[in-house]
């Protein structure tokens, strides 16, 4: 990127709105992340260079009635991404396979690359870009201290943001190689590649709040975790869900986190995430006894255990439970009249998540078309006004049918287990349950789909 000709003070990281006299990176060409580029480097703030994604997806938790507890730290709403986006699904409907068991839902982590992901063609450690990214970041700050006066305070968190967000890029490695054997990639690298580690405070309570210091604690503990795992694992394809590897990491969590508010958070953002993703009924407890021993968090024990009661009614072979809905002129309909003949999807969607709202209607439009023969149903789930969901609907000429409400909202998102908010239920045409806890945008939910319309 180059700065725009106005000559002013450079646009700092993290400054989403600054004032319109001063300027910001201004793209002149494309150039790939993964490639160094030939020009010298400005001592300004650069853009991320991760993948352009423009679905943004928040992965922290929101407020619900009575699953979620309010006052998490926030977290980025780049880390939780769709596996592809709408663009880059198939144009055309893929090859039926008859005789082929349903397909496990996908588990894309919850820690993507935030800073570079690098190619087939490249290998990590002959990548330059990874480090400059760093040494431009603390260029800038050198820039921005001539300049102004700053506080030792303001040095030391700043300062700390590069550091850890460099860090997590190093502890997320493993993870977006694409390799299938992550404990092999992990050997790979050299000796000093994480000595970074010895000085790392596990339970930091001044940087508790701070974005980059907990997204790199959960990357960290992923990956220190993969050696733990590979100490008792003969498998060479690394599972994200494997029950084994989420109980090595809340151990090490226990072991190592000593500050009981960061303790408490970590276990149960790691519980969440993997009862959110799994469909097995019988690990799920098994994730939640080793949560609840180690938690000290008493509400949100009580929560994650109505959280996993919820998940395991809607296993696999089962039949959604008895939910009244608001048709698009406020009519109650039972949702299980709502499937039949054939293979039936049920999206939801909330006002709090603007482009998740719009993007999957987009996402459902593309299905229809590709699969008429499909039920497919969106949910709002915030409220049972059918008014104001219809405004919102019609504001962006969406279509109005197979638009349904809660009648009761907050014992409805309870029974179905609504949250993260791109959950989708595929049943077969004898209204049972293929899968629980899909993703319209997973590269692997139109193969899913497909084993449902199959059945």
């Amino acid at each position: 990127p180059t700065l725009s000709p106005v000559t002013s003070r450079p646009t700092l990281e993290g400054e989403t709105n600054p004032p319109t006299s001063r300027p910001t990176a201004v793209p002149t060409t494309s150039v790939p992340s993964n490639v160094p580029s030939s020009s010298p480097t400005v001592p300004t703030s650069s853009p991320s260079s991760s993948p352009t994604n423009p679905t943004q997806y928040p992965t922290s938790m929101p407020s619900h009635p009575t699953i979620f507890p309010t006052g998490r730290p926030t977290a980025s709403p780049t880390t939780l991404r769709p596996t592809s986006t709408p663009s880059a699904q198939p144009s055309s409907r893929p090859t039926i396979r008859t005789n082929a068991p349903t397909p496990q839902p996908s588990f894309r982590p919850t820690f993507a690359p935030t800073e570079l992901e690098i190619g087939d063609c490249l290998t990590f450690m002959d990548c330059p870009v990874w480090f400059s990214c760093e040494n431009n970041k603390v260029e800038t700050l050198k820039t921005f201290k001539k300049r102004n006066k700053t506080s030792a305070l303001f040095d030391k968190i700043a300062q700390a943001n590069i550091n850890y967000n460099y860090y997590s890029n190093k502890e997320v490695y493993p993870f977006i190689h694409y390799g299938k054997n992550k404990a092999a990639i992990l050997k790979s690298v050299p000796n000093d590649f994480y000595n970074y580690r010895k000085d790392i405070n596990y339970s930091d309570t001044f940087f508790s709040q701070i974005h980059n210091y907990n997204t790199f604690l959960r990357h960290n503990l992923s990956n220190i975790s993969l050696n733990t795992h590979d100490s008792h694992c003969s498998c060479d394809n690394f599972d994200r869900v494997s029950l084994c590897y989420n109980l090595d990491r809340l151990h090490l969590i226990d072991s190592l986190v000593t500050n009981t508010t960061l303790k408490n958070e970590l276990l149960h953002y790691f519980t969440f995430m993997y009862l959110s993703k799994n469909v097995n009924a019988k690990n799920n407890e098994a994730i939640l006894k080793s949560y609840l021993q180690k938690s000290e968090n008493e509400e949100d024990k009580q929560m994650l255990s109505l959280y996993t009661k919820s998940l395991n009614n809607l296993k696999v072979g089962s039949k959604l439970p008895e939910i009244i809905l608001l048709n698009n002129a406020g009519k109650e309909v039972a949702i299980n009249t709502l499937i039949r003949g054939s293979a039936t999807v049920i999206n939801f969607w909330s006002y709090t998540y603007y482009n998740h709202f719009k993007d999957s209607h987009k996402k459902l439009g593309e299905l229809k078309e590709k699969y008429p023969e499909t039920n497919f149903i969106s949910i709002n789930i915030n409220s049972d006004n059918f008014v104001e969901s219809n405004k919102m609907l019609a504001s962006h000429d969406f279509d109005l049918k197979q638009e349904y409400l809660f009648k009761n909202p907050k014992e409805s998102n309870e029974i179905l287990a609504t949250y993260p908010m791109t959950k989708t239920i595929i049943l077969d045409k004898n209204k049972k349950i293929v899968n629980s806890n899909a993703n319209i945008f997973s590269i692997q939910f139109e193969e899913q789909l497909l084993g449902a319309l199959n059945k």
